[in-house]
């Protein structure tokens, strides 16, 4: 029976590693993929919106656990649940917390706006969620939520941190938003840049012909 336990195919190490990394900076890697969009994209002001609400969504979020009496991690948590954030901030990312909060604030932040203008990127979105995901079975995979109550604060406090600001800049600063103003599954009518027209030519008041002119 044992022997039969030890050839049952396993993850690679390096696989799981790799893995685990990517959950634990799946939030520093998607805002990264948002600036270098909007860079590329000639529209660099918008990652540079998204990054200066992302990096003050993260001190509120730090702020407010620390007002709650929120004092850190349970000791029952493993070691290798430590998330990205530095030093003493620590105590506020246990189990990459920080992360779910910050994709799922990103979530809403970029797919709130183009429902609202109708064009939404379905692969954006998708591709948010699965790193949500990802995180979030890691996290569970490791034990290293130990507080589904906390846990799931987390992903209500970053929608609802997304939904806003997304909203006041929708109806305030649009153009700061990753959105294009054009919907993706809209019909788009415009005037046609050369258009004839049908004149009437008069000489002393008879008419003599008619012609067509290009503007």
């Amino acid at each position: 029976m044992s022997d039969a336990l030890q050839d049952e195919p396993r993850i690679p190490d390096y696989i799981t590693k790799l893995i685990y990394k990517l959950a634990t900076h799946s939030a520093t890697l998607t805002a990264t993929g948002m600036l270098v969009s909007a860079t590329t994209s000639s529209t660099p002001m918008k990652g540079v919106v998204y990054a200066f609400i992302a990096i003050l969504g993260v001190f509120f979020r730090i702020s407010v656990l620390m007002m709650t009496g929120y004092a850190g991690p349970d000791k029952s948590i493993p070691t290798n649940c430590e998330g990205e954030l530095p030093g003493a901030l620590q105590f506020y990312d246990s189990g990459n917390r920080n992360a779910i909060f910050m994709l799922c604030f990103t979530l809403f932040y970029v797919s709130l706006p183009m429902f609202l203008a109708n064009e939404a990127n379905w692969y954006i979105i998708a591709l948010i969620t699965i790193q949500i995901a990802l995180v979030c079975f890691v996290s569970y995979g490791r034990a290293c939520i130990s507080n589904m109550v906390v846990f799931a604060c987390e992903i209500i406090g970053g929608a609802i941190y997304g939904c806003i600001t997304s909203v006041i800049l929708y109806y305030s600063f649009r153009n700061m938003l990753m959105i294009t103003g054009l919907p993706s599954n809209a019909i788009q009518c415009s005037s046609a840049s050369n258009q004839t027209f049908k004149c009437s030519v008069y000489k002393n008041g008879v008419l003599v012909g008619q012609q067509n002119q290009s503007a």
